[in-house]
């Protein structure tokens, strides 16, 4: 006797999803996904295919949740080779800070650790990678940390 996937519990369905997402069967878990219709399952997916650097499906996910800014972040960092500078920029999507600084000090593009820090607004790690990747830049950070010391 065939069981058809409509004819599921939404329980179901969720350890049906959490299964295929384990086994990295992210068509199968799209599938899934269609049926839940719920945005944290589709989330949950998203942040999978990040993890696993299925950068098409993880477009098609958050194209799917409606998350524009997080598309067209993917589609500016798909053709990225180093594959630590690209871990870097999904570990910084996903606000694993600590690990995209580690992630972009080890690749072939480390200045990319100090923008982080510096866009986050983080002026005393920015200051202390600004030393020893980009002395240059020391002034610039300082200004920007004085100024917003300024104003709290």
């Amino acid at each position: 006797m065939e069981t058809n996937i409509q004819d599921y519990t939404e329980q179901q369905l969720r350890t049906a999803l959490d299964k295929n997402i384990k086994l990295r069967r992210f068509k199968e878990a799209g599938a899934v996904c269609q049926l839940l219709n719920k945005k944290e399952d589709w989330e949950t997916l998203g942040k999978a295919c990040l993890t696993c650097l299925n950068l098409d499906l993880g477009v098609r996910v958050y194209r799917q949740l409606g998350d524009v800014g997080l598309v067209w972040s993917l589609q500016s960092i798909m053709d990225t080779e180093d594959p630590k500078l690209l871990s870097g920029h999904i570990a910084m999507f996903l606000s694993d800070f600590t690990l995209a600084q580690d992630l972009y000090l080890s690749s072939g593009s480390p200045v990319c650790a100090l923008e982080m820090r510096r866009d986050l607004l983080q002026w005393e790690p920015a200051l202390q990678l600004a030393r020893k990747l980009a002395p240059q830049q020391i002034p610039y950070i300082a200004r920007e940390y004085a100024a917003q010391l300024e104003f709290t």
